[in-house]
């Protein structure tokens, strides 16, 4: 299942990228999310192994963050101190700083401000950095990271004042749902023209900022559409059937 972004005539393979430091969150809250997530039909990026990867992101992980529509990352206090994170969190942000990526950061049990001004467990993670790592490649981890903190976001503080965290996932699935959904055309085709003719139609829709939905899931005999497909119909002014050989099939 796929889903397209107005912004870019790359297809989407990802409705979600989750960026989290799995000693963190993993074993909790990130892995509650995910499967809210899944559970409305999402395709969702989720790095199971979460390991250091050296000096420079992967080009899978990279190539994910690009083919996703929407980027959460859930901030936690240890964050920082993962170079991993820190670079995958520079990617994000390089795409959202021209336009090409939606992203919204959760503020997991840590001061919002802390992002911002880089305080807290935080500073000692990046004081810890630029022990080891070059001058510019520190720099920009912490504009990144300034940066993101100035994002619209979800704070969950964890205490006991604060809501439970299944309303936060609630909320959070919504929020997913509700970007995805904003798409004037819903294209229904078959597989033989998902490489050729409907591949190049979703790319000339996009090119005069038309927001496209292309049904790219393949259903064995028997299964149902996935409920994002049927909100994606819904939500659409127009949808475009391609009628070919395949189609019925």
């Amino acid at each position: 299942m796929a889903s397209s972004s107005s912004s870019s005539s790359t297809l989407m393979k990802y409705h979600v990228f989750l960026s989290f430091r799995g000693e963190d969150t993993r074993l909790n809250f990130t892995t509650h999310l995910l499967q809210a997530l899944k559970d409305e039909g999402l395709d969702v990026f989720f790095d199971e192994e979460k390991l250091e990867r050296g000096d420079q992101l992967s080009q899978a992980l990279s190539r994910a963050i690009a083919v996703s529509n929407i980027s959460i990352i859930v901030l936690s206090a240890d964050y920082a101190s993962s170079k991993s994170c820190l670079v995958e969190l520079s990617d994000i942000m390089d795409r959202y700083s021209v336009g090409q990526h939606i992203v919204r950061p959760i503020f997991y049990h840590v001061n919002p401000s802390d992002v911002v001004k880089i305080d807290g467990s935080f500073k000692k993670s990046f004081d810890e950095h630029k022990t080891k790592r070059s001058v510019d490649e520190v720099k920009q981890w912490e504009t990144a990271f300034a940066e993101v903190g100035k994002l619209q976001a979800w704070h969950i503080d964890g205490s006991r004042s604060d809501g439970p965290e299944t309303q936060y996932i609630k909320d959070i699935v919504a929020y997913v749902m509700q970007k995805l959904m904003k798409h004037q055309v819903f294209l229904s085709l078959g597989e033989d023209t998902r490489l050729n003719f409907s591949n190049h139609l979703v790319n000339a829709l996009e090119k005069v900022g038309i927001n496209v939905f292309p049904d790219y899931e393949t259903l064995k005999k028997g299964e149902k559409l996935p409920p994002t497909y049927s909100r994606a119909i819904s939500a659409s002014n127009l949808s475009i059937l391609v009628l070919s050989k395949a189609y019925a099939s």
